[in-house]
C-alpha cells in the first residue's frame, strides 16, 4: 500500500504545478477539522454567484444533500464543470440538492497555478464562471474567512460530502475515478442512488484527487514568489526582418503570444504589466511571450529600462527598420496598424486571436486558456491546419561522441588512474573530458595528459586554475577551457559587487588571454554563481577589459535548482555567453540537500523538470559543448556516466523522436 501512495504521489507532482500537490499531503491551518462519516453537516451562511446568501438550512426539504467544493482555476475542478451540471440535471427532481463552494483565500492563489484558467478564486470571478460554464446549482464562496471549509475538512477541489435527510455523512471523497473522463466507477453518484433507495451506501470513503486547498496561510508563500519573479533577469535584443518572420512563423510546439509596443506610445506602458501577469500564469505551460519594441536603436537602453522597471522577463526584442509596413505585413497582413498591437500565434504560424489598441485582459486570457487547454486530459495546444509546426530538434552537440564528461576525477569511486579514466573515456564512445582536480591529483596533471592524446580524447576543461598547468599548457599545445568557481564574495550596490568581482577575476582574464584560452564563470551558487549577476560580471569584462571575449560562462544544471522556474528567462539572458552546459536530473529545490546531495545529483530523466529545460535550451538554437557528470562519490564514473547517456537518449525519444 505504501508504495502504491508513493508511486501515486509521484504521477501527481509530475502533472501537477508546484503546488498542486496531492491533496492529501498538504498542511493544514489550525481549526481544520476532519469530517467524519456520521457527523452532522456543518452550518454554512454564505454569499453566492446569484448575489444571495445561501445557508444550509435552505435545503432542509431534500432527501440528500450533496456539497462539493470546488474553485475556478484547479484543472480537476474545471474537468468536473459538466459532470456537476449533468448530476443537477440527473437528480434535481429526486430531491438531491448539489451544492458547491470554492474554498480558497484569492490572495493566497500564486499567478503561476492559475495556468489552466482564465480566472482567479475571487467572488467576482466566480460568478464570471458561473454564468459562462452555465453552472445549475449554487456556487458559494468561502474565501474570506474559510470557516466553513475548515469545519469540513476541505483537502483538495474537487472534495465531495453527502448527507442523508438528517444531515448526517454518509460519503466522502471524490466524484469519480477519471477526471479525464469515462470513469469506471461513479462514487458519488453510487452513494445518492443508494441513499434515494435507502440503502447502505457501498463504498462510504474515497481519496480525493486534484488542487490542494489555499488556505490562507499560504499569503505569505504567494508574496515570496512575487518577490522572487520581481528579481528575474530582463533583456532586450536587436533582431532583423528575418528574426521577426521567425517570430511570426512559431516553428514550435507552443503557444506564443506577441505584444508589439514602444516607449511613445502611452497605452502601451499602461498594458505591460498586465503583459508580466499573464506570463507568469502561462509560461509553465506550452507558451510563450515574445514583447516587440519598435523604438529607434537610439532608445534601446531607455526600453529595455522600461522593461526592467516592469519587469518584463520574458523574450524581449527590438526591431526598427525604418519600414513599418516591413512590421505589420510580416506579423499579421490583417494588422491595419497603430500601437499597442496584440496576437495569438498557434504553432505553425496562423493568428488565432489579434487586438489593435489596448487588451482586455480577461479577453486575452481566456483565449490563451481555452488554447492551452484547462485541464489535465486537454493539455495541449492545436497546431495550425495552414502550417503544421516542426519543432527545433537536437543538435549536433547532443551525439553521444560530442557529449562532455564531467567530474570523473574527484568523483569516482574506482579512483581510477589517468591512464584507466582515458581508456574509460574511450570505451564509452566519448571524445573529450572535463577535467577537476584535488590536491591528490598534482602529480598527474601530465600523465591525464598522455592519456587523453593516446586514445584521441580532447582535453577539453581544466577546472580551477592551478600555476602548475601553465607549462604543461605551452608544452603539449591543448587549449582547454578554464572554469573558475568564484568563491569571491564581493560587497556594496549591484553595481559595486559587478565592478569588484570584475576587478578580481582579471589576472585569469589576463592569463588565458595569453594563453588563447576560453575563461568561463562557473555557477556555485552565491551571489557570483547566479545567472544574472554572472552575464552582468562578463559583460562589464567585456566593455572594460582590453581583448576579452574569451570570457563567458558555463552552466550547471546540478548548481541550478533555484532557476528551474524561470529557466527559460534566465538561459536566454546567459545564451551569448555560454562556453558549455552540463545536464543534470532536476527537482524542487525545496527538496535538495546540498551538505548530502540528496536529490541534488540525478540521473538525466529522473527528475521533474530536466526535459523542459533541455527542450529550452534545444528550442534556443545553443549549439555549444553539451556535458554529462558524475558528481557522486559512492558511484563509479562508468556506471553514472553510462546512466546519463542512456537517460538522455530516452528523454531525447521521448521529446523528439529520436535519440540524436
Amino acid at each position: 500500500m505504501q508504495s502504491f501512495v508513493l508511486r501515486l504521489v509521484v504521477v501527481v507532482l509530475l502533472i501537477c504545478f508546484q503546488s498542486e500537490t496531492f491533496a492529501q499531503q498538504s498542511s493544514n491551518p489550525d481549526g481544520f477539522t476532519k469530517l467524519n462519516i456520521g457527523d452532522a453537516a456543518p452550518d454554512f451562511d454564505l454569499p453566492g454567484v446569484d448575489d444571495k446568501n445561501h445557508k444550509l438550512a435552505d435545503y432542509a426539504d431534500k432527501k440528500v444533500l450533496m456539497v462539493v467544493f470546488t474553485c475556478n482555476h484547479c484543472p480537476t475542478a474545471q474537468a468536473y464543470e459538466e459532470r456537476l451540471n449533468k448530476m443537477v440535471e440527473d437528480y434535481a427532481a429526486k430531491g438531491v440538492a448539489i451544492v458547491g463552494i470554492s474554498p480558497n483565500d484569492p490572495k493566497a492563489v500564486r499567478l503561476d497555478e492559475l495556468g489552466y484558467s482564465d480566472l482567479g478564486d475571487t467572488l467576482e470571478d466566480m460568478k464570471i464562471r458561473a454564468r459562462e460554464a452555465g453552472f445549475k446549482f449554487p456556487y458559494l464562496f468561502d474565501g474570506e474567512t474559510q470557516k466553513v471549509s475548515l469545519s469540513y475538512g476541505v483537502l483538495a477541489t474537487p472534495h465531495v460530502f453527502i448527507f442523508d435527510a438528517e444531515r448526517k455523512l454518509r460519503y466522502k471523497g471524490r466524484i469519480d475515478d477519471s477526471e479525464e473522463g469515462n470513469p469506471k466507477v461513479h462514487d458519488a453518484r453510487n452513494a445518492i442512488d443508494a441513499l434515494l433507495a435507502d440503502k447502505a451506501v457501498p463504498v462510504e470513503t474515497t481519496r480525493v484527487f486534484g488542487c490542494s486547498t489555499k488556505w490562507f496561510t499560504k499569503r505569505e508563500d504567494h508574496k515570496r514568489y512575487l518577490a522572487k519573479w520581481d528579481k528575474e533577469p530582463v533583456s532586450l535584443s536587436v533582431i532583423d526582418l528575418e528574426k521577426l518572420k521567425a517570430i511570426a512563423a512559431n516553428d514550435t510546439d507552443k503557444l506564443r503570444v506577441v505584444n508589439v509596443w514602444a516607449t511613445w506610445c502611452g497605452p502601451c506602458l499602461e498594458e505591460l504589466p498586465e503583459f508580466v501577469t499573464i506570463n507568469r500564469m502561462y509560461r509553465g505551460r506550452k507558451f510563450e511571450m515574445v514583447t516587440v519594441s519598435v523604438d529607434e536603436l537610439k532608445d534601446q537602453d531607455k526600453a529595455l529600462r522600461v522593461l526592467t522597471k516592469t519587469n518584463v522577463s520574458c523574450r524581449n526584442v527590438l526591431f526598427n527598420s525604418g519600414k513599418r509596413d516591413e512590421l505589420f505585413e510580416t506579423l499579421d497582413p490583417e494588422w491595419e496598424g497603430g500601437f499597442p498591437y496584440t496576437a495569438i500565434y498557434a504553432p505553425g504560424g496562423k493568428v488565432v486571436f489579434r487586438k489593435q489598441g489596448q487588451i482586455d485582459p480577461t479577453e486575452l486570457k481566456q483565449a490563451i486558456a481555452d488554447r492551452v487547454g484547462r485541464t489535465f486530459a486537454s493539455d495541449k495546444v492545436e497546431i495550425s491546419e495552414s502550417a503544421p509546426a516542426t519543432k527545433p530538434t537536437p543538435g549536433d552537440n547532443f551525439k553521444t561522441g560530442n557529449l562532455v564528461p564531467w567530474c570523473t576525477v574527484a568523483f569516482d569511486s574506482k579512483k581510477r588512474s589517468p591512464e584507466d579514466r582515458a581508456k574509460m573515456i574511450f570505451d564509452l564512445g566519448l571524445k573529450r573530458s572535463a577535467y577537476a582536480w584535488r590536491e591528490r591529483h598534482l602529480k598527474e596533471f601530465e600523465r591525464e595528459i598522455l592519456a587523453y592524446k593516446a586514445n584521441g580524447i580532447e582535453y577539453f576543461t581544466f577546472f580551477n586554475w592551478h600555476p602548475s598547468m601553465e607549462p604543461l599548457i605551452r608544452k603539449h599545445g591543448i587549449k582547454p577551457q578554464i572554469w573558475h568557481y568564484m568563491q569571491f564574495k564581493p560587497s556594496g550596490t549591484q553595481e559595486e559587487k559587478v565592478v569588484a568581482t570584475a576587478e578580481h577575476l582579471k589576472k585569469m582574464v589576463d592569463k588565458t588571454r595569453e594563453l588563447g584560452l576560453k575563461f568561463a564563470l562557473y555557477n556555485h551558487g552565491g551571489w557570483t554563481g547566479d545567472p544574472a549577476n554572472m552575464v552582468a560580471v562578463v559583460k562589464h569584462i567585456r566593455a572594460t577589459q582590453p581583448d576579452s571575449d574569451h570570457v563567458g560562462i558555463v552552466y550547471n544544471f546540478h548548481h541550478g535548482h533555484g532557476d528551474v522556474e524561470d529557466f527559460e528567462a534566465r538561459f536566454n539572458v546567459m545564451l551569448p555567453y555560454l562556453y558549455c552546459v552540463n545536464l543534470n536530473g532536476m527537482v524542487e529545490p525545496q527538496i535538495v540537500n546540498e551538505e548530502t546531495l540528496e536529490n541534488k545529483i540525478l540521473t538525466i530523466g529522473e527528475g521533474k523538470y530536466e526535459a523542459d529545460m533541455i527542450r529550452t535550451v534545444i528550442a534556443s538554437g545553443y549549439a555549444g559543448p553539451i556535458g554529462i557528470i558524475d558528481h557522486r562519490d559512492d558511484l563509479d564514473s562508468e556506471i553514472a556516466l553510462r546512466d546519463n547517456m542512456l537517460g538522455l537518449k530516452k528523454l531525447l525519444s521521448q521529446l523528439y523522436g529520436s535519440a540524436e
